[in-house]
């Protein structure tokens, strides 16, 4: 068998890729994110999401008032055995927003 090697400069540094790096995916359309969207129905998901996006934006305000729509929402809701599992993460929710909270304090005094 004819074996063909690429040729390579003898002082070349080659080292191994870093594990850790992020590997990006190509999506230009954004046809993954349409997906995911279309598969997130409830209106509950939908809140949150909204929840989550006014915290990375840094509207910490709009982001309590829904984050109290979500609990409203949780306490009239009457079946499902995930409510236990669904009080925990908005205890870890309303911490995360105080901690935001402090934070946009420090940064703006």
């Amino acid at each position: 068998m004819l074996r063909r090697f690429l040729p390579v400069a003898s002082d070349a540094r080659l080292a191994p890729p870093d594990l850790l790096r992020p590997i990006q995916l190509y999506d230009p359309e954004g046809l993954l994110s349409r997906i995911n969207r279309t598969f997130r129905r409830r209106l509950r998901d939908r809140v949150e999401d909204l929840f989550q996006d006014a915290c990375i934006s840094g509207d910490l305000a709009t982001a309590e008032e829904l984050l109290t729509i979500l609990e409203h929402m949780h306490a009239r809701r009457r079946d499902g055995p995930d409510r236990r599992a669904i009080a925990i993460s908005f205890d870890q929710a309303r911490e995360e927003l105080a901690k935001r909270r402090r934070v946009a304090e420090r940064s703006t005094g």
